[in-house]
């Protein structure tokens, strides 16, 4: 279950959407939660008579004070709240340091959708983000959840996008806790490209019963009946996109890949296009913890 949950604070976006879906975890988990802004150090000069160290204490209790306003709500409520304002350059390696330190078992931000242009408007934060949050990465946008959400996970079960085999595993084991944990259900997807990755010993027709054939079988692992298992023909980011608004999906579990000897994190081009067009919160999870602190140079 979740013990400790870190929300990453953005200036640059509406923190209100976290508070949100923190305030919903409140309710459903026993857990604390850290709202935590990182900002770069800010520049010490030209500030009269106050030294560098009174400048960056008077800033840091402006920021502390935003921030405790912004938790307000939930302190009131009792729940076990902390706020905590860190100056770190870069902004990413400040984050992943204390995601490392508070051993997080879920870091939440903000990411901004705009119903208008059906698209995300992600931030070079949000990237960073994506890429190479060591913990599981839960972006929240705008739709509502309602008593019983409804949760899928988006499987490769023929890994022929590279993905490793324990990463299925872990994505539907995420899923089945999220489905626990909030009393909704839980669907299986696969999208199956077959006019790609047909080839010429196998029609396309052998090559969508192939994959179905392995969905059932993995769902089968984890006892998900076959009615809620389902096999999309076509590219993942337009079958996809359009299965989570056919179907009121409010979550989409995602993995994202090691593809670099420096454990740096990255999302296939395909997936990288659902990101974009994607109305629905979206955790993204990977199959290891690499050790980014050092990697980034903190």
């Amino acid at each position: 279950m979740l013990n400790r949950i870190l929300i990453v604070v953005d200036q640059d976006q509406d923190n209100l959407l976290a508070l949100n879906r923190a305030s919903y975890l409140a309710e459903v988990t026993d857990a604390h939660f850290e709202f935590l802004l990182c900002t770069n150090r800010p520049e010490l000069h030209g500030h009269g008579v106050l030294t560098e160290e009174e400048v960056e204490a008077k800033l840091f209790l402006a920021e502390k004070e935003k921030l405790d306003e912004l938790t307000k709500p939930l302190t009131n409520y009792g729940y076990d709240i902390e706020s905590k304002v860190i100056f770190h350059k870069p902004v990413l390696g400040g984050l992943v340091d204390r995601i490392v330190e508070y051993q997080a078992d879920l870091v939440i931000k903000t990411s901004d959708y705009r119903p208008s242009i059906n698209r995300s408007l992600f931030t070079y934060l949000d990237w960073q983000m994506i890429r190479q949050c060591p913990k599981p990465l839960l972006l929240t946008k705008h739709c509502i959840w309602p008593e019983q959400p409804r949760i899928a996970v988006a499987v490769d079960p023929m890994h022929e996008n590279d993905k490793p085999a324990n990463l299925d595993q872990k994505l539907i084991e995420e899923g089945k806790k999220w489905q626990q944990m909030t009393n909704g259900s839980l669907e299986l997807v696969h999208a199956c490209d077959s006019g790609t990755v047909s080839t010429a010993v196998a029609t396309q027709e052998e090559t969508e019963e192939r994959h179905e054939a392995a969905l059932y079988k993995l769902a089968d692992q984890y006892q998900i009946p076959h009615n809620n298992v389902h096999q999309l023909i076509g590219s993942m980011a337009f079958e996809l996109t359009n299965y989570v608004i056919d179907n009121n999906i409010v979550l989409l579990v995602m993995g994202a890949l090691s593809r670099s000897l420096l454990d740096r994190w990255i999302l296939g081009n395909s997936a990288e296009k659902l990101l974009d067009k994607l109305s629905c919160d979206l955790l993204i999870v990977k199959p290891g913890e690499p050790n980014l602190a050092k990697e980034l140079g903190q």
